[in-house]
């Protein structure tokens, strides 16, 4: 065992010195991913749009107005931004377990069509904030019904999805 301990802190005591590779750029990479949708390289006002919801006017951030953001127009956006709401999207809350039972505590297959029916809707107004979707009272409504006008607002919901 002690023959193990030698090679062990001698590697630990190692006199090279950690990487200092960090860059601003390689720091926002995965943000630059999740914005640059078709992956060539930069943002384009559609890729912008369909994203950035509390960031300037994509016409601000593109200094040489060329159509695109490039990855140092991209870079200053970002390091501009505050990250806890370039998205708008709305503070997490937790779950009130007395609310969550409240509406459908004796049909629990009603329930599991309204939470398929709200994770929809929610999914649909953040990638399409446009297009309209049922309220919360008549998603219960038709989760608590079921039937033909359930499955044609799921089907509606996720055409929605699949062509955003």
């Amino acid at each position: 065992m002690m023959r193990w301990i030698l090679p062990i802190v001698a590697v630990a005591c190692s006199t090279d010195a950690p990487s200092n590779d960090w860059t601003r750029t390689a720091a926002l990479a995965g943000v630059r991913a999740q914005l640059d949708r078709d992956e060539d390289g930069r943002v384009d006002v559609h890729e912008y749009s369909r994203t950035v919801y509390a960031a300037p006017p994509f016409s601000e951030i593109d200094k040489n107005g060329n159509g695109d953001l490039d990855p140092d127009e991209l870079d200053q956006l970002l390091a501009d931004q505050d990250p806890s709401v370039f998205d708008r999207r709305p503070e997490p809350h937790g779950v009130n377990p007395e609310v969550w039972r409240r509406p459908f505590s004796g049909d629990p297959a009603a329930r599991l069509r309204l939470e398929r029916l709200a994770f929809l809707v929610d999914e649909v107004q953040r990638s399409a904030p446009d297009t309209s979707t049922p309220d919360p009272e008549e998603q219960r409504r038709m989760a608590t019904d079921g039937g033909a006008p359930f499955a044609r607002q799921i089907e509606l919901l996720l055409e929605v999805l699949r062509r955003n």
